[in-house]
Formats: C-alpha cells, sequence, structure tokens
C-alpha cells in the first residue's frame, strides 16, 4: 500500500467519523454563530484526540465511555460519544485484511488506528483542521440532501 494511499485512507475516516461527531452535535445544541462553531469543532477535535490517546492503552473499556470520561467540550458528550462508537463499528469492515497490506506504526490497522494517525499528522495544524471542517461541511451537506429510501 502506497503512503499516499494510507494518507487518503486515514484522511477519508477522519472526514466521515468527524462529520457524524459534528452532526449529532449540532442536533442537540445548534450554534448559529460562526466563531461559536469554531469553537465547537476544536473542542470536539481535543475530545477525539484524548479519547483516542485513552483508547489505545484501555482496549478493554467502551470507545464511548472512554470519551465521555474525557470530554471537556461544551456541548452533549453522551450523544457525540454513542455515535462516534457507532460510526467506528459501522466502518470497521473497511479496514479487514490491512494487516496484509502494510505494516508498521503508519498503517491504519482499523477505525482507531486510522483517526489516530490523521490526527498525529495533522489534528494541531490550521491546514489539516480547515481541510476536516471543509469535508466536515460538504458530508453534511451531501448527507442532509441524499435521498432516504427504504
Amino acid at each position: 500500500m502506497l503512503p499516499s494511499d494510507i494518507d487518503q485512507l486515514t484522511a477519508a475516516t477522519t472526514a466521515r467519523v468527524f462529520s457524524a461527531m459534528v452532526f449529532l452535535s449540532l442536533l442537540r445544541n445548534p450554534v448559529r454563530e460562526e466563531a461559536l462553531f469554531d469553537r465547537r469543532v476544536r473542542e470536539m477535535l481535543g475530545d477525539m484526540g484524548t479519547a483516542l490517546g485513552v483508547a489505545q492503552s484501555q482496549p478493554e473499556k467502551s470507545l464511548a465511555e472512554i470519551y465521555m470520561e474525557n470530554a471537556h467540550g461544551h456541548y452533549d458528550h453522551d450523544v457525540v460519544a454513542f455515535g462516534l462508537e457507532k460510526i467506528v463499528k459501522g466502518i470497521a469492515p473497511a479496514f479487514s485484511g490491512m494487516d496484509a497490506e502494510c505494516s508498521g506504526e503508519d498503517c491504519p490497522k482499523d477505525p482507531l488506528s486510522a483517526l489516530a494517525i490523521w490526527m498525529r499528522r495533522y489534528g494541531d495544524s490550521e491546514h489539516g483542521i480547515s481541510w476536516l471542517v471543509q469535508q466536515t461541511a460538504q458530508l453534511l451537506v451531501a448527507d442532509a440532501t441524499m435521498p432516504v429510501v427504504h
């Protein structure tokens, strides 16, 4: 697997997971000003980074439980935490067989490692945060305009 493929996989995983987290956060606690939205995004990104760090050292605990114990932002942590856990489980099958494709610390073996890799590379940079906000907005619009098939 090429480094560019890994980069795309970790970025796509992070954008999809984070957009779901932002959606749930805004559903429960809407924000009406750009400055408040920026604050919310940065708080959630920090909380997600903290939870990922703890999750890697405590694999016996549920991701939702870890997130709720470590989140400090001004939003409903429980809704976001359970949403995070659900989407991570939902996209996990996309990572089956990754062990055979690549190896090493920068190989995403599962959604949590993909998120951790992206956070380590881009989570603290303004460019990375701006990119993630742009992708989140695009995914929220796409999800809102997609027809529902029953």
